[in-house]
């Protein structure tokens, strides 16, 4: 259990730290609404992403990133036309990343069929498509830092 008293505090001292020396009242009721926040999702459960669960479900679960938001984004656009959202582009940059579109790819399973749309937004994104099926591979088979090496090299080529 989160003691708030300690982590305002901790907040405080950090603060002081970065040289703000004194707070005015409407501060510290921020600092202690944003540590009352802190709390709070510490204490929520995750919410984990599901095969099959559909696009609304796994955009409220915790499985969601930069880069798997992007391809969401891409994807329903496609599927939903005006209905669907925008997202601020992003690319994989590690299996965690890799990961999280891999199982937003469960979560939705008709993206899996519009996953070359993803192609033409990026060289990054086409030279994942290249060996999405490799990397899956290798997670599936719990060769964890294989595929982050395959990822991370392929990404790489473009800095």
């Amino acid at each position: 259990m989160i003691n708030q008293i300690e982590l305002i505090s901790a907040i405080c001292m950090e603060l002081d730290r970065q040289g703000v020396k004194a707070l005015c009242s409407r501060q510290y009721d921020a600092l202690i609404q944003a540590a009352d926040m802190i709390i709070r999702e510490c204490q929520r459960e995750p919410i984990s992403s599901s095969a099959g669960m559909g696009l609304k479900a796994w955009l409220a679960s915790d499985d969601t990133g930069m880069s798997s938001k992007y391809m969401a984004s891409v994807l329903s656009d496609v599927m939903l036309g005006k209905y669907g959202f925008s997202c601020e582009y992003a690319h994989p940059h590690d299996l965690d990343d890799f990961g999280r579109c891999s199982r937003l790819l469960l979560a939705v399973p008709e993206f899996r069929e519009r996953i070359n749309l993803m192609r033409d937004k990026s060289k990054e994104w086409s030279a994942l498509l290249d060996i999405w099926t490799d990397i899956e591979l290798l997670m599936n088979n719990k060769k964890h830092k294989e595929a982050n090496k395959l990822v991370m090299n392929t990404i790489s080529r473009f800095f």
